[in-house]
């Protein structure tokens, strides 16, 4: 075949599909035979067993084939033409259909054999086959991470970050791009494809890290990406000319921890905190000295609590801990003698408001500053308030206010607290039993009851026990089956400390019974109407016979009740108490 122990003249490559391994102008030859006997053709090196594949067109000649793929060898068989055979040896061709093909270039030998003895009429050539390697290729590229110094870092490349058509299996490494090893401080590990590790101060910057996938078979692909360590900025609050607070800082959340520190007015006053959009204390594109103002302050407001006069409870410490986003900005509104709750409902159905004044003078309808800021540092500052409209005696001692970062994780507890008709009780995140201490304090002279019911959701609805049913807080029976279904506590003025268990996994809401018992209450009124008997009061406005806010959060976990029809003297001090306990954060 073309002289000789000669070489078949052809250096095919394999790339996945039937390749013909003969070039087209190869000859056959003898010097002494018009005829071929026989011809093998074989793979020597069979490194895929089975799925490789050699195989030739006999058409039209007296030449048959039979391949063995346990042992890789093609055998033509059939005396003919050296023509014919010629034909036929130009056909032969090689597959593979292994999935990952092995990438070692195979040799294949071709023995032609006239019929006399082999050793002097038989010719012998070889080819190679190189089998062909895919490069892997990158498929998904690696975002720019960004982490602060001290955070601990965990990054996972995609699984499709790179591919290989061969699917060849695929090995990471990680160096910077310049060549050079990780830093000491990060780690790659190749088997899950994941960086691990925490910068500290000195590793503050910008590193370029380039990952190579090598299939094993010479093909490789890489990948860069920057990862930025950002210095830490402790959070901190900063008042602005227009008496706005930006927060800043590198952590996503801000916790700010509210202290009440002086309380002498007559008035028992309520502060709320609310997100506005910029540094002028714009709402949804509403300027403070605006119209509707007001209402989008309401709706976006959280209550911090309602202050009692420092004299009432000297022993009560009101405290309220809240979380924000990192670079809001934060405005302050006093509700004078009323509640947040209150301006709510009158909105509502257009009744006339309590006086509402705004750390922002231009809200102010009266266009008195009703509040004076002392800044303590970048981690806190006092907010001194008027109460009166005017500024009455313009004292600022009514209710000062303590604002303070902190570091403290927020209790999940209080959750819902602060929120419109929310002063609940969130055991949703806590499981099993909880150990909690109940402190009372009272001045009313009533003999009240108060304790808790399970309610199903945040806006009170409750589950019949007896039929089932969902009772929204306006529904009739409300009362009496929130009642009927309390828990196992009653709190009254003979009851200054109790310690109980509280099973997790629900919300609890509070309840006052004025002047009686659970069982007088269920009784005597249980539809809970005027003149009938004891009257129950609970968080959900809709629910009080007279539609008035009887209760108030005057801290974390921390409430007081009015226990007057109407109102009464609006003073909330007729029954406080405190839940303290091991809780989950």
């Amino acid at each position: 075949m073309n002289g000789s122990n000669a070489d078949v003249d052809l250096n095919p490559i394999f790339e996945g599909e039937t390749i013909a391994i003969v070039d087209s102008g190869l000859t056959v030859e003898s010097a002494d035979s018009s005829q071929i006997a026989s011809a093998t053709i074989e793979i020597v090196n069979l490194l895929d067993g089975d799925r490789e594949i050699l195989t030739a067109d006999t058409s039209n000649t007296a030449i048959t084939s039979n391949y063995d793929g346990a042992t890789g060898i093609l055998t033509l068989n059939g005396t003919d033409t050296i023509a014919n055979y010629q034909q036929v040896l130009r056909t032969v061709s090689y597959n593979n259909t292994a999935e990952n093909p092995d990438t070692e270039p195979r040799r294949i030998e071709f023995v032609i054999n006239s019929g006399d003895t082999p050793s002097s009429n038989s010719a012998f050539a070889a080819t190679t086959v190189r089998m062909f390697n895919h490069n892997p290729t990158v498929t998904n590229p690696i975002d720019n991470q960004t982490i602060n110094q001290d955070e601990e870092l965990s990054l996972t490349l995609a699984d499709n970050t790179f591919s290989d058509e061969d699917r060849d299996e695929l090995t990471l490494t990680a160096t910077l791009a310049n060549g050079n090893p990780l830093p000491d401080w990060l780690e790659f590990d190749a088997h899950t494809a994941t960086f691990s590790g925490t910068p500290t101060a000195e590793n503050v910057g910008a590193i370029t890290i380039e990952v190579t996938a090598d299939d094993g078979n010479g093909g490789i692909a890489r990948e860069t990406f920057e990862l930025s360590i950002n210095a830490f900025e402790p959070s901190s609050i900063m008042q602005n000319d227009h008496q706005i607070f930006a927060l800043s800082g590198t952590n996503e959340q801000v916790s700010l921890q509210f202290n009440l520190i002086e309380s002498k007015a007559d008035y028992i006053n309520e502060i709320a905190v609310f997100v506005v959009d910029d540094e002028r204390g714009t709402i949804d594109g509403i300027a403070p000295e605006q119209t509707g103002y007001l209402e989008a302050a309401i709706d976006k407001a959280e209550v911090v609590f309602s202050a009692l006069p420092e004299t009432v409870f000297p022993d009560l410490i009101a405290t309220r801990q809240l979380s924000f986003n990192s670079q809001e900005h934060l405005g302050f509104l006093l509700v004078s003698n009323s509640t947040v709750d209150t301006v709510m409902a009158n909105l509502a159905v257009g009744q006339t408001l309590p006086d509402v004044f705004f750390t922002t003078s231009t809200g102010n309808t009266d266009n008195f500053d009703h509040s004076q800021i002392s800044e303590l540092d970048n981690n806190g500052f006092t907010l001194s308030w008027e109460d009166l409209v005017n500024g009455g005696d313009a004292d600022f001692d009514d209710l000062v206010l303590g604002v303070q970062i902190s570091d403290r994780a927020l209790p999940s507890v209080t959750g819902l607290q602060g929120k419109p008709e929310r002063e609940l009780l969130d055991l949703r995140d806590q499981t099993g039993m909880v150990e909690v201490e109940f402190t009372t304090f009272t001045s009313a002279n009533y003999d009240n009851s108060v304790g808790l019911y399970v309610i199903e959701n945040e806006q009170g609805a409750i589950r019949d026990s007896l039929t089932g049913q969902l009772i929204a807080p306006d529904a009739p029976g409300y009362a009496e089956t929130a009642i009927r279904q309390r828990l196992d506590l009653v709190l009254n003025r003979d009851t200054e400390n109790v310690a109980m268990q509280l099973e997790g996994g629900v919300i609890l809401a509070p309840y006052i019974i004025a002047d009686g018992t659970p069982e007088q209450f269920l009784a005597t009124n249980p539809n809970n109407q005027l003149d009938a008997g004891s009257l129950a009061y609970f968080a959900y406005v809709g629910t009080n016979r007279d539609r008035v806010d009887h209760l108030r959060l005057l801290g974390d976990n921390t409430f007081g009740f009015e226990d007057l029809y109407g109102g009464g003297d609006i003073d909330y001090d007729d029954f406080v108490f405190q839940i303290d306990g091991n809780f989950t954060l």
